[in-house]
Formats: structure tokens, sequence, C-alpha cells
């Protein structure tokens, strides 16, 4: 037997700003630039993607991160990242308008 793994296209910041009823509780796949602060919470940290049309934030278990060597700012590039999870359209933990917890 054979096993596959399906991997999903990121979806942009514009599609989740759209469409966010749609993907509310969903696990998506979104990629661009660490930008600003990675700001860190015992295990967890908060940080921003950028995908080049806006930024996303991102709650993410520390452990289960790549080390960011850098992070973009004016004139600095950041690390590109691809990271999946389960994207709120309100989360009830944060208060934020559109997050998505980071899962793998």
């Amino acid at each position: 037997m054979a096993i596959i793994h399906a991997h999903a296209q990121a979806v942009s910041s514009q599609e989740l700003i759209n469409n966010a009823a749609e993907y509310d509780g969903k696990e998506i796949s979104y990629e661009g630039e660490v930008i600003g602060e990675i700001m860190k919470r015992k295990d967890y940290v908060w940080m921003n993607v950028f995908d080049g049309g806006l930024a996303v934030g991102v709650w993410a278990n520390k452990q289960l991160l790549p080390k960011i060597d850098y992070v973009g700012g004016y004139q600095v590039q950041g690390e590109q990242v691809l990271i999946s999870g389960v994207f709120n359209r309100k989360c009830p933990e944060h208060g934020a308008d559109a997050i998505f917890t980071h899962t793998a």
C-alpha cells in the first residue's frame, strides 16, 4: 500500500480576508515573510507573517517553529515561512480579528 502525503496550497491573506467565514475553524497553510517583533509568551510565540498583500497574526508553540534568524522590517528582509494551522476569524482566546494557530 502506498502512502501519499498531500499538502494544501497556501491561502493568501486576501483570500482569508474576503472569505473569512468560509475558512473559519479550518486547517490552512499560509506562506510569507516574518515581520515585526516575535513576542514570546511562555511556550508560545505571537508573530506576524506578511504574504506581500497583508499580514496575518500567528500563534505558535515555539517548539514547532524552525529557528528564525531574520525578522523583516524597514530595509530588512525577514525569513520566509510556510506554516499550517487552524484559522480563526475571531479568536476567542486572543481577541484578534484574524489569527491562526500553528499546528504542524
